[in-house]
């Protein structure tokens, strides 16, 4: 129950990410739809960057909290509140393992997974059916308003790069806990990337 909320509180916010990034470059008034696309890179980025200090912090905090309500200890036997710097809490195999844990359910399948799932569905078939509905009921909707309806796989634009370089970034932020899944989380960022490829191909070689 607590990871498929967290799973949906990252897809959500992920998605409010999108939306602010992109009104954002909208509401600053760029001239070139480039510049307009390098701000969404940008922007997107930093805020999930922040998104994920935000969160490793929250958890380091109440993970150190939790454990020492437990007693819980470290490699060397003693408790994990004996320890008095912040960098041994945070090199501990206990919280180590924690935030590694917690990384990865923001990895997959919050990251990785769910959001490339239902955009075929919510971006693509759903407005080709609500659209094709109204072309075919709407009598003003004719000619080239009628093309524009059907439009539904594009404009492209360059927000999928923002998606990779984080995609790669949380695999290599990985690499900073210890946990034992470097070898899942790069095959689920290259099986990601991948699909990613042939689902934009697909909408540049039919439909742009």
């Amino acid at each position: 129950g607590t990871a498929l909320m967290f799973t949906m509180i990252v897809v959500v916010g992920n998605q409010v990410n999108y939306y602010v990034c992109g009104a954002t470059g909208e509401y600053i008034g760029f001239h070139f739809a480039d510049r307009t696309n390098a701000w969404y890179c940008v922007a997107y980025c930093i805020a999930t960057t922040i998104n994920i200090a935000v969160d490793m912090s929250l958890t380091y905090v109440l993970s150190v909290k939790m454990m020492h309500g437990l007693n819980i200890r470290v490699e060397d036997g003693r408790l994990l509140d004996e320890l008095t710097y912040n960098r041994e809490i945070i090199d501990s195999f206990p919280i180590q393992r924690t935030l590694g844990d917690q990384l990865f359910r923001y990895i997959f399948p919050a990251t990785y997974a769910i959001p490339y799932a239902i955009e075929p569905i919510a971006t693509v078939y759903v407005p080709y059916l609500i659209f094709k509905a109204l072309t075919r009921t709407c009598p003003s909707i004719v000619g080239r308003k009628a093309e524009n309806a059907m439009a539904i796989l594009i404009p492209m634009e360059l927000g999928r790069y923002s998606d990779l370089v984080m995609h790669l970034y949380l695999a290599a932020f990985s690499l900073v806990m210890v946990q034992g899944n470097y070898l899942s989380i790069f095959i689920l960022c290259a099986i990601t990337n991948t699909y990613l490829y042939i689902w934009d191909s697909y909408r540049v070689l039919r439909c742009v």
